[in-house]
């Protein structure tokens, strides 16, 4: 995958978790609590698309994938335990969509890790 695509790829995924952060604050707001904008969730999130901009800078592409590859086992872990503690609720139901899409960028950006390792 050309540096070109992956930028574009990286921004598609970044723009995507900011929108399933931005649902899942609407819900739990809609529902009458406070949602914790300042979490660690959130947070290390931002950190990781960070790290990863900051690496484009540098044009080290394994670097990159490396980042966003950890990044991204993160985020997974998070929704699972999110899964974990509401089964069966509406909440579940959101949790279990974006888990999916999370879990497949996750996939496609381990398989381009390992790829790029083949080739060093």
């Amino acid at each position: 995958m050309g540096e070109g695509l992956l930028a574009d790829k990286f921004r598609t995924i970044a723009d995507q978790r900011a929108q399933n952060a931005r649902e899942l604050k609407s819900y739990v707001e809609f529902n009458g609590e406070q949602a914790d904008t300042e979490g660690s969730y959130l947070a290390a999130m931002h950190r990781c698309w960070m790290k990863c901009r900051e690496h484009f800078s540098t044009n080290d592409t394994y670097a990159i994938v490396a980042e966003a590859e950890r990044g991204e086992d993160y985020i997974k872990a998070a929704y699972e335990d999110a899964l974990k503690d509401h089964p069966g609720s509406a909440m579940s139901d959101i949790l279990h969509n974006q888990h999916a899409a999370v879990k497949m960028d996750h996939d496609m950006i381990r398989d381009l890790q390992d790829n790029m390792k083949q080739c060093h």
